[in-house]
């Protein structure tokens, strides 16, 4: 709106009358533009409703397809399930048929064996081998008595001084030699061979008789130290007697012991002279 009066306060209310139009038309303006912008944007949020709508559809689809494929796989696991118990129950019967098979024919064999035989093999050779183990063990302890106190008489012979002593040690040696002789002769019918005394226990028998015979070579001193070693041994062969009956089977290893024991208590006899 324009306007031609001269007077300022006139002027003044046209300017205002123009500024309300301008805002009016602005407003206007703004409207208009709201309106198109509301009717650009409304479709587009429908469409993705529908879209999130085709969406979910297609979700709550596929999971009902799951769940019917997963109950349906439960079945054909369980009829799979069904059909391996079914094969291994089988399987295990059929197992059960040949192990019971086989009993029964070991079971027949051995009663033919049994029957043929008159005793069980089994049996038989079980109580032989412990038996021939437990001679085994008795010549075995023996034997090694024998060679220690061999090798201590030996050594012990160098230190006696008087000759009728040293000749009693040599005849106790000479005893000591037909002894291991005899368990030899049982070890090769045994068809085993008998063990070494170690060579630390060896050179402790040695060191002590050195020690006791440094001061004293007297023939009673050397008797002495004879009888203590010859009592160590009728205390091994006595235990070995009166273990014989659970261990010893044969009886010509028990006389075999019995002799030994014999032979140290005679030696013993024959030392005293010389105390």
């Amino acid at each position: 709106m324009v306007s031609n009066n001269n007077n300022p306060i006139e002027k003044v209310k046209d300017e205002i009358e123009n500024a309300k139009e301008i805002i009016t038309n602005a407003n206007e303006k703004n409207k208009s533009v709201s309106d198109k912008v509301k009717s650009i944007v409304t479709p587009k949020n429908d469409s993705k409703n529908i879209n999130n709508d085709s969406e979910s559809n297609e979700k709550e689809n596929a999971v009902s397809d799951n769940i019917s494929n997963i109950g349906n796989g439960g079945k054909h696991n369980e009829s799979a399930n069904n059909e391996n118990v079914t094969s291994s129950n089988n399987t295990s019967n059929n197992s059960n048929t040949v192990v019971s098979n086989l009993d029964s024919n070991m079971a027949n064999g051995s009663s033919d064996a049994s029957s043929n035989n008159g005793n069980s093999i089994n049996d038989y050779s079980v109580d032989n081998s412990s038996e021939e183990t437990a001679d085994v063990e008795i010549l075995d302890e023996l034997s090694k008595s024998c060679q220690l106190a061999m090798s201590n008489i030996s050594f012990l012979s160098t230190k006696a001084i008087q000759k009728n002593i040293k000749k009693e040690l040599v005849s106790i040696y000479s005893g000591y030699t037909d002894i291991l002789s005899q368990i030899n002769k049982n070890f090769e019918s045994l068809g085993e061979i008998p063990s070494n005394v170690s060579p630390s226990l060896k050179m402790f028998g040695l060191c002590s008789i050195n020690l006791n015979t440094k001061i004293d070579k007297s023939s009673s001193h050397i008797a002495e130290i004879m009888i203590q070693g010859l009592n160590m041994g009728i205390i091994k062969c006595q235990k070995l007697l009166n273990s014989s009956n659970s261990t010893i089977s044969k009886e010509q290893t028990l006389n075999l012991v019995q002799q030994f024991l014999n032979f140290q208590e005679q030696s013993i006899q024959k030392l005293k002279a010389f105390l």
